[in-house]
């Protein structure tokens, strides 16, 4: 999961029982991902879960409110 996390193009990284969801932008060709991934793996479209739209959410909330905290505005 950290080496997806470093790629410019993934916005988010879930570990979801034995498979990894990723938020990649929708241009990034599936086979890029595969390679620059260096690792065999299975790719798989999906229709995000109510889960992983949660998970997106409270996280983009959360860095919101840090930001407010620190006095910065977004």
């Amino acid at each position: 999961m950290t080496s997806a996390r470093t790629l410019k193009y993934i916005r988010a990284a879930t570990i979801f029982g034995t498979s990894l969801h990723l938020l990649v932008d929708a241009d990034v060709p599936n086979a890029r991902l595969q390679k620059d991934l260096q690792q065999q793996v299975t790719i798989s479209e999906i229709e995000p879960s109510l889960e992983d739209v949660f998970v997106r959410l409270t996280e983009t909330r959360g860095r919101e409110v840090e930001a407010e905290r620190a006095g910065v505005r977004r």
